[in-house]
């Protein structure tokens, strides 16, 4: 693999690994699983071999910065889960055809519920089940390094508190106006918030 940075050319030989199967159970002799049967060769697994072509994609990316400052994170949650929008409606089906002249739209091309400091992922955000608000997941996906973040919203704050993974109320938050403070969170823990605005 040749890598041409800004200040220098990184010459290296280097390997991905996208799918690797085995013959058999497993490997020998294994260190933590003594007498497993993962670690007997007598035991073949023909259909766990590469039977037919695999279509593979991945992503990659050079940085200069450290792990954290360069927020690898982010973009790792950007790729691996794009957003993805979906026309619903109840009532169509496919024998339906409509008539009417298309118009152009005059709302807005883009919309932000709100927007975050970067510095935490937000990994969900979807209607609550039983309220008029939204449940937002966020998560630390730095490196070993405690992170808090602050909510902007676009519109004013009226009710904001964290919750458990059943959108039980669980702890309020303190906020001002259309911001929310995010406490802080340690290396891979994430936190529920509950947000009600006008």
């Amino acid at each position: 693999m040749y890598i041409r940075t800004q200040r220098a050319l990184a010459v290296g030989v280097s390997g991905l690994t996208l799918f690797r199967t085995y013959s058999f159970m497993g490997k020998e002799n294994l260190i933590y699983r003594p007498g497993r049967a993962s670690g007997e060769r007598i035991i073949e697994t023909p259909d766990a071999e590469l039977l037919k072509p695999l279509d593979f994609s991945f992503g990659f990316m050079s940085f200069s910065q450290s792990f954290n400052n360069s927020l690898i994170a982010n973009y790792a949650k950007e790729y691996n889960t794009p957003v993805i929008a979906k026309e619903y409606a109840e009532f169509l089906n496919g024998r339906l055809i409509f008539s009417e002249m298309e118009k152009e739209g005059q709302e807005e091309k883009e919309y932000s519920l709100f927007a975050t400091e970067n510095k935490l992922i937000v990994s969900a955000i979807k209607k609550a089940e039983e309220r008029n608000g939204y449940i937002i997941r966020l998560f630390n996906g730095q490196y070993h390094e405690d992170v808090s973040d602050v909510l902007h919203f676009n519109k004013k704050v009226v009710n904001a508190y964290y919750t458990d993974l059943k959108e039980q109320k669980v702890e309020d938050i303190s906020f001002e106006s259309s911001s929310i403070p995010i406490k802080s969170l340690s290396h891979c823990q994430f936190i529920t918030v509950y947000v009600e605005t006008e």
